[in-house]
């Protein structure tokens, strides 16, 4: 139910959002790699004779410096990558992708598509905003589980596919 800020051994800044895990092993001089579960917002700083990957369980990230966001939890049945600063490639499977700023690459069902992203709407969990837009039920039920670290159970199931746009301070 926490989020968390934390600095990485060259620099790298990330804000893990809830029941997320980042793992990382020695960064070396031509190489840094982080694993990530869940949700994290990345500054990475820029090196460019050693490269930063982000990898989850079905794409791997390549960055030499910028931000952007990951969305990768398994629950909601798609992985989103946003940029807001700099370059990244993605890596799915056999298939590269290069995002430019402002982009944001989906990936669900298979399927890759890259779309003008709203980057305010992406990163505002970062500040405590909680944005979401056209979402159903089931997904708003699991984040709002995930930021408050609670259960909650919909006793009318038939009402999960439902969708929802809307924005509060997560402390609300």
């Amino acid at each position: 139910g926490e989020k968390s800020n934390v600095r990485l051994p060259d620099g790298t800044e990330v804000w893990l959002n809830a029941k997320s895990r980042l793992v990382y092993h020695s960064f070396t001089s031509k190489n840094r790699m982080v694993e990530l579960t869940g949700e994290a917002f990345f500054k990475v700083s820029r090196d460019e004779h050693a490269p930063f990957f982000v990898k989850t369980n079905e794409c791997v990230l390549e960055v030499l410096g910028t931000s952007f966001n990951v969305m990768a939890y398994d629950e909601f049945g798609r992985k989103e990558i946003t940029l807001l600063e700099g370059k990244v490639n993605v890596r799915i499977r056999d298939v590269k992708k290069e995002l430019d700023p402002g982009q944001a690459l989906i990936f669900r069902d298979n399927k890759i598509r890259i779309v003008a992203a709203d980057t305010l709407r992406a990163v505002g969990w970062v500040s405590n905003k909680f944005n979401f837009y056209n979402i159903q039920l089931s997904e708003l039920i699991k984040r709002l589980e995930n930021w408050y670290d609670v259960d909650i159970e919909l006793e009318n199931p038939a009402g999960r596919e439902v969708t929802y746009t809307g924005t509060f301070k997560n402390e609300e």
